[in-house]
């Protein structure tokens, strides 16, 4: 057998490959990391890729990089309310200019993945809103590097954050996964988080921010037949 790796951005890929070792038993299964494809479709050198689909929908997605090393607390506690603010909500600026203002997206949302530290931005659009989509989804992570977002902005994102941190100790599965986190990625707990939580400022966002650069446009093309 086969395994095909697609990957997003600038990895290391021999850290990957042990990544994959641990999860995969190749000895056991008899395949060894020379049957494994790794492909690289997204070289920071191809800064834009199109490829087609057969749904009436096209999917955007960009991913971003950081242009200097996240601290654990940036990481931990900086990016949450960032990413709340920016487009991890239905209070995000994405969430209310791109999509509702604008109508360039019919869903659209950011993730931040912790473990792999990177970060990109998921929309659903019509592909002649193609550029707007992209231009305008470059401008509110420009707002956010400007600080052009408000006290209140902060205060929901931090109210919310902390209340899905209240939710985790009401659920056993919640709670397990907590654990997980607290284990595997370094995570405090559920009181230290909030205190954290809290502290975050303005200009913690904004020096965030600031050392966000896209790394990569990725669209998948609605089949234009399929619309007609």
């Amino acid at each position: 057998d086969k395994i095909d790796i697609y990957v997003v951005g600038n990895i290391n890929i021999n850290k990957m490959k042990e990544k994959i070792e641990k999860v995969f038993k190749f000895k056991e299964r008899n395949i060894t990391l020379d049957d494994v494809a790794i492909l690289d479709t997204c070289k920071s050198s191809d800064k834009e890729v199109i490829e087609s689909t057969e749904n009436t929908q096209s999917i955007l997605t960009l991913g971003y990089s950081f242009n200097k090393e996240l601290s654990d607390y940036e990481k931990k506690y900086v990016m949450p309310v960032f990413n709340f603010i920016y487009g991890n909500s239905p209070d995000s600026k994405l969430f209310s200019n791109v999509r509702e203002k604008y109508s360039y997206a019919y869903t659209i949302r950011s993730n931040y993945r912790v473990e792999d530290n990177f970060l990109f931005v998921v929309a659903g659009i019509s592909y002649k809103n193609y550029n707007n989509a992209v231009k305008y989804i470059d401008e509110e992570l420009n707002n956010m590097k400007k600080g052009n977002f408000s006290t209140l902005d902060i205060k929901k994102a931090k109210t919310n954050i902390i209340s899905i941190l209240k939710q985790i100790e009401s659920s056993e599965s919640s709670i397990v996964d907590y654990i997980f986190n607290r284990n595997y990625l370094d995570y405090q707990t559920v009181n230290t988080s909030k205190k954290y939580i809290n502290k975050v400022t303005r200009k913690d966002i904004i020096t965030l921010a600031n050392k966000i650069d896209k790394e990569i446009v990725y669209l998948l093309k609605e089949d234009a037949h399929e619309k007609n």
